[in-house]
């Protein structure tokens, strides 16, 4: 019983850290969400640098995180061309 709380207590400090420098080293510069620990991430933390700035300043795009590259319009925009081509290719195929 020691054992396990001692390893519960270990892997909820590891998740609870920021990957920030892994991150950094494999992809270059990450969006804040990525590098968040798994407190920051349930409490949108992440955000707090974003509504400091919305409350002294009108906020343009520059002032934004970047996104994760999951969520850029061109990945989608692949993603959906793909599945929609194999779709129809599937709705073709049926009739």
């Amino acid at each position: 019983m020691t054992t396990i709380l001692i390893l519960t207590t270990v892997a909820l400090f590891l998740e609870s850290t920021e990957k920030r420098s892994s991150v950094a080293e494999e992809k270059g510069f990450g969006a804040p969400e990525e590098y968040s620990g798994f407190w920051a991430r349930t409490a949108f933390a992440w955000l707090v640098a974003t509504f400091r700035a919305g409350y002294s300043k009108v906020i343009v795009q520059d002032d934004l995180p970047i996104l994760d590259r999951r969520l850029q319009s061109n990945v989608l925009h692949e993603s959906l061309v793909s599945t929609w081509a194999k779709c129809k290719h599937l709705r073709r195929s049926m009739w």
